[in-house]
């Protein structure tokens, strides 16, 4: 297999979010081709685990079994010959006579994702750093200018992730946080490498524009200094002594703040605009 071709094997992308989860599922419901490609990728660790039903219809002891209604599974071991079911507690005598079933337990494996990433970026010709946390079902990526994009796991509604499309960055001018580019690993695996690429190029484009508040604040700190911040202040009706902060880009920030909050942002723009006529505003909320 070449490296193209494993790298985005275009799975289907809804067979791929399946095996991109952690949990212990029936093996039926998974498809192996699938399960080997991103097993095979790093992105996951399968473990096989052979359970028996308490109670199994088509195995001799059914009529022996106390509750016909037990839902219990027994895991079976290596070496261990001695069973009872965890959920009526009631032995399993001849286990060798029950019929088998297969379990998959599948592991997201964090590290191994880190690694695909690097070799995808580095097969997209993409000058970055990957970064993750434990108990984060997410890689971040750092591209140019410490921006990011995120990558985020297989299907974490049921995982039960709660982080998942919400702040990835703070915004340099507010501390506040913004949202991050997004890519879904399971998007990736399920279509061709130009399209993969494709999907990083708006990915990193988005990541690379500036907020508005971002480059207000850049242009507030080139061109005041603290007496024009304060009269830039007065003119707009901000009280600049209740602005927090020491310094002028801490009042600036807390300027930007106090007029978002209030939806007065364009207010802040036009001003400048008036104030500093060279200075260019373009694209900032529209100006």
């Amino acid at each position: 297999m070449n490296t193209k071709s494993e790298l985005f094997p275009a799975l289907d992308a809804d067979l791929a979010r399946r095996v991109l989860r952690n949990g212990l599922f029936e093996s039926e419901r998974l498809d192996p081709t699938a399960l080997q490609m991103v097993s095979r990728l790093g992105l996951v660790t399968v473990t096989e685990r052979p359970i028996v039903l308490c109670v199994y219809e088509d195995d001799p002891d059914f009529l022996e079994r106390k509750d016909l209604d037990c839902p219990g599974e027994v895991f079976l071991e290596a070496r261990r010959s001695r069973y009872a079911c965890p959920e009526c507690k009631q032995p399993i005598n001849d286990i060798g006579r029950k019929t088998k079933f297969l379990k998959v337990d599948i592991a997201l494996d964090l590290e191994g994702m880190k690694r695909y990433l690097r070799r995808v970026l580095k097969e997209l010709g993409l000058a970055a750093e990957t970064s993750s946390r434990k108990g984060r079902p997410y890689v971040g990526v750092t591209l140019a200018r410490g921006k990011k994009v995120r990558v985020v796991l297989g299907d974490f509604d049921e995982a039960g992730d709660s982080e998942i499309g919400l702040v990835a960055a703070l915004d340099p001018a507010t501390g506040r946080g913004v949202p991050a580019p997004e890519l879904e690993l399971a998007g990736m695996l399920s279509v061709p490498a130009e399209e993969v690429s494709e999907q990083w190029r708006r990915a990193v484009a988005l990541a690379l524009v500036e907020s508005d508040s971002a480059r207000l604040l850049k242009l507030i700190l080139g061109h005041y200094n603290d007496a024009e911040l304060r009269d830039l202040c007065f003119k707009l009706g901000v009280p600049y002594d209740d602005l927090r902060g020491p310094g002028r880009k801490d009042k600036a920030r807390e300027l930007i703040a106090y007029m978002e909050n209030r939806g007065r942002l364009a207010l802040l723009v036009r001003q400048i605009q008036l104030e500093r006529p060279k200075v260019d505003v373009a694209g900032i909320l529209g100006a």
